[in-house]
C-alpha cells in the first residue's frame, strides 16, 4: 500500500512540476516577446494574402476627347478665285536694273489691248474675241516705253497739278481712239479695273509724255546757236 501511494504521489508531483514549469517559462518577459512578432505576423500575412478588388481590377480605358461638331474643320469645297497675275516681267537701266524688276500684270495688259483693238477700224471687237495677237504686242510695246520714259529725270519736274491736267488730258485721247466713254468703261469693266487703276495708267501715260515734251522735243527743234 505504501508503495502505490508512493507511486501515485510521484506522478502528481511530475504533473505539478511540468504545469509549474509552463507557468514559470510564460512568465518570462523574453518569451512574451518571443511569441508576439509570431503573432503580429499572422495578421499581417492575413491581409497580404487577401487582395483588394479595386486595386487589382484593370484600369479603364482611356476616353478620347470628343470633338463638337462645331469644331471639325470644313473642308471648303469653292476653289480659289485668281484676281490678278503678273504675265511679263523686264528689267532696264532706267528702271534701277536687276534690283527694281517691273511687273505687268494680265487685267491691265489686257485692257490696254483692248483699248488698241477698239482703235483698230480694220478689227471688229467680239465677246469671244476682244483682241488679236497684234493688239497684244502693241499694247505691250507702249506699256514698256511708257514704263521707261516715266522713271527718266526730267529737269524740271511737273507739278501734281501738271500731271493731272495731263492724265485728263490722255484719258480725253483715249476716249477719242475707242469711241466714246462708253466704250471705255465697259473695257475697264471686262477686266475689272477700277478708278484709281485706270488713274495710275492715265498718270503714266501723262508723266511719259511731259518727259517727250520736255527732254525729247527740244532736241528736235535745235536754236540757232544750237
Amino acid at each position: 500500500m505504501r508503495r502505490a501511494v508512493s507511486l501515485r504521489g510521484s506522478a502528481v508531483s511530475r504533473r505539478f512540476r511540468g504545469a509549474a514549469l509552463v507557468l514559470c517559462l510564460a512568465a518570462l518577459p523574453g518569451a512574451a516577446h518571443a511569441q508576439a512578432p509570431e503573432q503580429a505576423q499572422a495578421p499581417e500575412q492575413a491581409q497580404g494574402s487577401v487582395k483588394d478588388p479595386a486595386k487589382t481590377a484593370a484600369p479603364p480605358p482611356e476616353k478620347k476627347p470628343s470633338v463638337a461638331p462645331a469644331q471639325i474643320p470644313h473642308q471648303d469645297t469653292k476653289r480659289a478665285l485668281l484676281i490678278d497675275r503678273a504675265v511679263v516681267r523686264f528689267i532696264a537701266a532706267e528702271t534701277g536694273g536687276v534690283e527694281n524688276p517691273q511687273f505687268i500684270f494680265e487685267r491691265e495688259l489686257a485692257f490696254e489691248a483692248r483699248l488698241e483693238a477698239l482703235s483698230d477700224r480694220g478689227f471688229r471687237p467680239q465677246a469671244k474675241l476682244p483682241y488679236r495677237e497684234r493688239h497684244l504686242r502693241a499694247a505691250l510695246e507702249r506699256h514698256i516705253s511708257e514704263t521707261l520714259l516715266a522713271a527718266l529725270r526730267i529737269d524740271r519736274p511737273p507739278s501734281e497739278r501738271e500731271l493731272r491736267v495731263r492724265a485728263q488730258q490722255s484719258a480725253k485721247a483715249w476716249v477719242q481712239r475707242v469711241g466714246g466713254k462708253v466704250r471705255l468703261a465697259e473695257a475697264a469693266a471686262a477686266e475689272g479695273l477700277g478708278a484709281s487703276e485706270l488713274l495710275r495708267v492715265f498718270r503714266r501715260q501723262a508723266r511719259a509724255s511731259l518727259y517727250i515734251d520736255r527732254m525729247i522735243t527740244p532736241m528736235l527743234r535745235p536754236s540757232r546757236a544750237e
